[in-house]
């Protein structure tokens, strides 16, 4: 049986999957590394985690995966007297107020209450799909990867002040696509949830996490900027 993962490989594998580029077996170790911990925590989880335990767990075990993760959860049908509707308002408190001291490594609770705030944000979600998986059937993955990493670049110019028009060359360099097509990927992705999400995780990865104060001007649709975080500070 393998190692559970460290705190690093855990921002980097649940980066990976909510950026949808991670390895279904990737996935699945964050699975097995929460499970882990969930049994030799100290104390009794909160019931969200003790339900998310036995659905992992449940998932981990059936190595025909006859049934979803979703399933298992209640997205789908009622599951352990949990319904779709119980889960989402149970996911929604988890996403707001975290519990504290839950027994699970820190990097782990971050990396779930961002899957369930895309899974959340978006109308018709699949949790198999946010926590990586299985993949969306239809789509081009690999086009929405470079307007992400188009987006993703234009919004960290954005943060560090840089003038437009190195943002847009940047944006070019990091996605290896034309000015005209960033553009258009920022003006499809700018408003996105996901990508706000993303470049919190970004952030963390670099080892340079948002304040709270940027996280939440971030989630109410702004752009912070080092500067201007920097004046209000001093």
């Amino acid at each position: 049986m393998e190692e559970p993962l460290t705190p690093a490989n855990i921002i980097g594998y649940g980066a990976e999957v909510l950026e949808g580029k991670a390895e279904r077996e990737d996935a699945l170790r964050l699975l097995a590394t929460y499970c882990d911990h969930a049994e030799g925590a100290p104390k009794p989880l909160a019931p969200l985690l003790a339900h998310l335990h036995k659905a992992f767990a449940r998932y981990l075990r059936d190595k025909r995966k006859r049934k979803s993760l979703a399933v298992l959860l209640g997205e789908k049908r009622t599951a352990n007297g949990i319904t779709a509707a119980r889960l989402r308002d149970m996911l929604r408190d988890f996403c707001e107020r975290p519990p504290a001291d839950a027994g699970i490594p820190p990097e782990m609770i971050d990396y779930l209450r961002e899957a369930f705030r895309l899974y959340l944000a978006k109308p018709g979600a699949d949790l198999d799909v946010v926590l990586g998986l299985k993949h969306p059937r239809r789509g081009r993955p690999a086009e929405k990867h470079k307007e992400l990493d188009a987006a993703l670049s234009v919004i960290r110019s954005r943060y560090l002040d840089k003038p437009w028009m190195l943002t847009w060359a940047d944006a070019q360099i990091d996605s290896t696509l034309r000015e005209t097509r960033v553009k258009e990927s920022w003006r499809r992705w700018q408003h996105s949830h996901e990508l706000r999400v993303l470049f919190r995780i970004r952030r963390i990865i670099d080892g340079k996490a948002l304040t709270h104060e940027q996280a939440r001007e971030l989630m109410d649709g702004k752009i912070p900027t080092i500067n201007r975080t920097k004046k209000r500070g001093g």
